[in-house]
């Protein structure tokens, strides 16, 4: 019996012990919960508040990708700096050579992860890290070049969005000559003579690794400073872009005429001095009159263009001289002088087209002087205009078109008061036209509805043809002005 009362003693003092460590870890716990719980918390919460605050920083001051052409266009070398051994100069060599014949472009790849941006240089594969307003390379660190190259961020960026240097070139909706797509491109030139040949417009960077891995470049620095004329065109266009972004445009112009003077390709050369036209015009607070340096510089790169061959290029070139002008001086634009200055260079671009071949150019500029001059309320040289374009039209088979812009010009003639003279037009454009179907479009049944009306005398059936070409087709401002004309001289006054 005294073994057995041994061992209960000994579990009872067990149990005993082990309810006594129980109570205490209760206690602790709740001592803990009371005195260092409230502090951990308020700890967590300024944390987690603090982390907020810098995501929310880092989103508003996420760099742009205007940002990131401003900072790579003022980088000196943008290539890796290794030293190169005999393959890597030899690569060098070849790249160069590459560069040279195709004029590549600097383009990328951008990836927005909303507190950071990270960019894909395809040209010298490099990744530029960009956080807090500033940018740098992603090779520089280790961990920052993992990060860069992870696919997560390719996925969460949905892809990226391409980009280039030659978006902040050209700066305008208006497409126009840049260098390095009309090289890259095989169907942006299109040139009427296959005598002479384009030569490279600058050398490339990756010569300068070529120097490097020589031991020429030190002598080359050396054997005299640089000049405007020394440097090459690439090297001052980007110069002159950095003025541009800053909007200083007198120095901007400055460079890429400089630019100009060290390219070599007429195509380049026109493409520089062009950029420093519209630099000026930027610069420019009054309406310029013929003898100013930007409409003379503009005509030197359009006879020059024009004389080499380039006809294409010759009429975009002077009719965005038009659009930049009518966009920059729309005031100016309503007065009946300016008015005939900026349509006559549209006429002036159709004509370039015309003698280039390429008709639907030169439709388009005439209805676009047309669309000048009836802005102007200058009927008669609006409807010469839409007769053109409907001649033109109609010797190239567009049956529709041509009697679209046939019926705009008999409209023009209506507006004149001349309803004589527009039932001749339409006389004479039904012979011209080709119409196999025999439907009478809806500019005809307006036309012909506007007659009657004439005829018998009668605002109604104008009001009611007019409202009946609006339930199918929107008569345009200036087409229902030249109908009110009638109808107010119908009113106001008999004609007959």
């Amino acid at each position: 019996m005294a073994p057995h009362a041994a061992a209960g003693d000994g579990a009872a003092a067990s149990s005993s012990v082990s309810a006594n460590n129980a109570l205490f870890l209760i206690g602790f716990g709740m001592f803990l919960t009371v005195a260092v719980l409230p502090a951990l918390l308020a700890a967590v919460v300024k944390l987690l508040a603090l982390l907020v605050m810098l995501v929310l920083l880092a989103a508003a001051t996420n760099p742009s990708d205007h940002s990131f052409a401003a900072w790579v266009s003022s980088q000196e070398n943008i290539r890796l700096k290794e030293n190169p051994s005999v393959s890597q100069w030899f690569s060098a060599v070849v790249k160069t050579a590459m560069s040279i014949v195709r004029n590549e472009s600097l383009v990328w790849q951008s990836y927005n992860v909303i507190v950071f941006t990270v960019v894909h240089v395809e040209a010298v594969n490099r990744y530029a890290f960009g956080c807090f307003g500033s940018w740098r390379w992603a090779d520089s660190n280790g961990y920052l070049s993992d990060l860069c190259t992870a696919p997560w961020i390719v996925r969460f960026s949905r892809g990226g969005v391409a980009s280039s240097i030659e978006r902040y070139v050209d700066g305008g909706s208006h497409p126009h000559i840049a260098p390095r797509s009309i090289n890259g491109s095989p169907t942006a030139a299109r040139r009427r003579h296959h005598h002479g040949s384009t030569a490279p417009s600058s050398v490339p960077s990756a010569l300068a690794d070529v120097l490097d891995a020589t031991g020429l470049r030190g002598v080359v620095n050396s054997a005299r400073a640089p000049t405007p004329l020394d440097r090459s065109d690439r090297e001052l266009r980007a110069q002159a872009i950095q003025f541009k972004i800053r909007k200083e445009w007198k120095d901007a112009a400055q460079y890429f005429l400089d630019a100009a003077a060290a390219a070599l390709s007429t195509l380049s050369k026109t493409s520089y001095r062009l950029e420093a036209a519209w630099c000026i015009l930027e610069d420019s607070d009054t309406y310029p009159n013929k003898k100013h340096q930007l409409i003379k510089l503009v005509e030197d790169v359009c006879e020059e263009l024009s004389s080499s061959g380039f006809f294409d290029e010759a009429s975009r070139a002077i009719a965005e001289l038009a659009l930049r002008l009518k966009r920059k001086f729309p005031n100016d634009c309503q007065r009946e002088a300016f008015a005939k200055d900026i349509a006559l260079l549209f006429v002036r671009a159709k004509n370039i087209a015309e003698a280039g071949g390429n008709t639907r150019s030169a439709v388009e500029n005439g209805l676009r002087a047309a669309a000048v001059y009836v802005e102007a309320g200058l009927w008669a040289l609006a409807e010469e205009c839409f007769e053109t374009a409907g001649d033109l039209q109609c010797a190239n088979g567009n049956a529709i078109l041509a009697n679209e812009a046939f019926g705009n010009a008999v409209l023009c003639r209506i507006g004149q008061l001349d309803l004589v003279g527009a039932e001749e037009m339409m006389i004479k454009h039904a012979g011209l036209l080709d119409d196999s179907s025999g439907n009478p479009s809806d500019m005809d049944v307006l036309l012909a509805s506007v007659l009657k009306a004439y005829g018998k005398w009668s605002p109604q059936i104008l009001e009611t043809a007019c409202k009946r070409y609006d339930s199918t087709r929107r008569l345009a401002p200036w087409q229902r002005r030249c109908l009110d004309n009638l109808r107010d001289s119908m009113i106001n006054s008999d004609l007959r």
